[in-house]
């Protein structure tokens, strides 16, 4: 009382929580005591009870609160509904609770305290309210799926899968327009949320209003969908028929490129739990930036989840060179008979002997050895060597290819680096890089400081 004239208000709500049952008879004294000193002043007494346990069908246990007893002593008795969702649904605990009570509490007292915002159902069993960007924001966590390492090739198609959608997590309720699901927070902990949006509250409103109670109230509000106002508007004026929301839930990705550049952008429905689009043809880094929104694409909320991905530059095939066919083998000539030598030259014995002259040696016939991609080859070591002189001592060996092993660090010590020159072992067939482990040449090729390859 003597807060109630200090202050100069126009009366005070009482809100004791908890108050053990075997108090029942004392809390109903101190509610009437408390109600005639105020009416006695001209203030008003409101009192607002916790939410009554269900026992059977159509009873309920209001504990230490004497509903009927309180009901008649004070102005305004608030009743706490239950923000469970599934108590929402037609039907449900809310209707069985407010037709127990009506039979209670003259109806023209009653309020009813309707849950508006968002609830994180795992402090303790104690629900606790959150705002509802933070809400939607837990919704919309996303991963890549079935790309690893953030790496995609051009054009493949790439999956964002919604983590709260996986193993039926989210349970969506289209009586109630509610949602709940479990996530995760940033400590890395998991949480159960309940979101709630206007949508639902006007599904609330509608079961309150068939009661024709005193009116509702809103707990919680700065943490509410801003469209509730609205909502709650329509219903002050009591014009009968509410604003209708529906949720239309959806997923809104932009792909973007190294520059923040908007390269396309979707509004996808969120029924489904995930995402698929192509990854870019042209290669880069890219960032998939996802938020959500529950109006259709309309509107977003929260920082949208950016997710990377590399599409990397394509490394085209190698091409097999030709191989130069050998010339066939000419054909071999006879030896010539030498002459028989006349006198007696170069023959101490004097008898003339008939003698042969060996043919000319003829170079071996060219190798015939298999071409193409099983063709035979050879390692060599041509480092600070005769390169030309071993590559036509290979090819008079019938080798089509030569392999020379390098020690990397000693021929790129730091990136584009070539301490070896133009006498270096960068082939000249891939610009702007280096063979890697070792250098493959077909036959044919010309290796040293003129050919630069």
């Amino acid at each position: 009382m003597a807060l109630v004239n200090e202050r100069g208000y126009a009366g005070i709500e009482v809100d004791y929580r908890n108050v053990d049952p075997t108090l029942r008879e004392h809390f109903t004294v101190f509610v009437r005591t408390l109600a005639d000193r105020l009416h006695k002043q001209g203030k008003l007494l409101v009192v607002r009870v916790p939410t009554p346990r269900r026992i059977s069908e159509d009873e309920f246990d209001s504990g230490a609160y004497d509903l009927v007893a309180i009901g008649q002593a004070a102005d305004q008795v608030h009743l706490t509904a239950p923000v469970n969702p599934e108590a929402w649904v037609p039907g449900g605990d809310v209707d069985a609770l407010l037709t127990w009570v009506t039979g209670k509490v003259n109806r023209y007292k009653l309020a009813v305290v309707v849950p508006t915002a968002s609830y994180d159902l795992t402090q303790d069993g104690e629900p606790m309210p959150i705002r509802y960007e933070e809400a939607v924001r837990a919704l919309s966590q996303v991963r890549l799926a079935g790309v690893e390492q953030g790496m995609a090739m051009p054009g493949q198609p790439v999956r964002l899968v919604v983590n709260a959608f996986q193993d039926d997590n989210v349970r969506d309720d289209p009586t109630t327009q509610t949602y709940q699901f479990t996530s995760t927070s940033p400590d890395g902990q998991w949480r159960v949320i309940v979101l709630a949006n206007a949508a639902s509250l006007g599904r609330k409103l509608d079961i309150v209003g068939r009661y024709a109670v005193g009116g509702v109230v809103v707990p919680d509000a700065e943490y509410a969908d801003p469209r509730v106002w609205d909502l709650l508007a329509e219903y002050r004026q009591g014009s009968g028929s509410l604003p209708f929301f529906e949720n239309q839930f959806a997923l809104v990705w932009q792909l973007r490129n190294e520059r923040g550049e908007q390269i396309s952008s979707q509004v996808q429905s969120l029924d489904s739990g995930e995402v698929m689009l192509r990854a870019p043809e042209e290669p880069g880094v890219y960032q998939i930036a996802v938020a959500i929104s529950d109006d259709g694409g309309a509107t977003t909320y929260g920082d949208p989840a950016a997710q990377r991905i590399v599409v990397p530059t394509a490394t085209p095939e190698p091409t097999a060179t030709p191989t130069p066919t050998p010339a066939p083998s000419p054909t071999p000539v006879p030896p010539t008979p030498t002459p028989r030598p006349r006198g007696g030259g170069g023959n101490q014995g004097g008898g003339n002997q008939a003698g042969t002259k060996p043919p000319p040696s003829s170079p071996p016939p060219p190798s015939t050895a298999p071409s193409g991609p099983m063709a035979y080859g050879i390692q060599a070591h041509l480092i600070y060597q005769d390169k030309a002189r071993i590559m036509r001592m290979i090819q008079g060996l019938g080798f089509n290819w030569v392999k020379q092993q390098i020690e990397w660090k000693v021929f790129e010590p730091a990136p584009r680096s070539n301490p070896m020159g133009r006498d270096g072992l960068n082939c000249g067939r891939c610009p702007g890089s280096w063979h890697q482990g070792a250098l493959l040449h077909r036959q044919g090729a010309q290796v040293g400081p003129a050919a630069g390859r």
